[in-house]
């Protein structure tokens, strides 16, 4: 089940977001859904950078969460196409913590979405 979190970052409400999160604990920001997915593997899917900001200022955690089948919110972002998040979220993810697998797979989705150029 989500969360009110969850919801709200699909729903792309960067105030309520906002709102949320200062009312939240940093355990709160990192509950999984039944898939296991966490709200900022929402946000990611939504492109919303402020959105995702928001969560990582309060935990820094988030972004090595990894999601549905194992994914982290970096992959989700760039499944998605979204630019800007994947800038973002690399810029907040332990890329070295990151395994041999996950890493190329990051490469092929930036590939597949035409994202060249958005990670060094």
């Amino acid at each position: 089940m989500e969360t009110a979190l969850h919801i709200a970052a699909a729903a792309k409400r960067t105030a309520f977001v906002k709102e949320l999160v200062q009312r939240m604990t940093e355990d709160d920001l990192a509950l999984q859904n039944k898939d296991g997915n966490t709200a900022i593997c929402f946000a990611a899917a939504s492109g919303i950078v402020e959105i995702a900001k928001v969560m990582v200022e309060k935990n820094k955690r988030l972004p090595m969460i990894r999601g549905k089948q194992g994914k982290t919110p970096l992959y989700m972002a760039a499944l998605f196409g979204h630019r800007e998040m994947v800038s973002y979220l690399y810029s907040v993810t332990t890329f070295g913590s990151l395994s041999r697998d996950e890493k190329i797979s990051l490469l092929l989705v930036t590939i597949s979405a035409d994202l060249y150029g958005t990670m060094p």
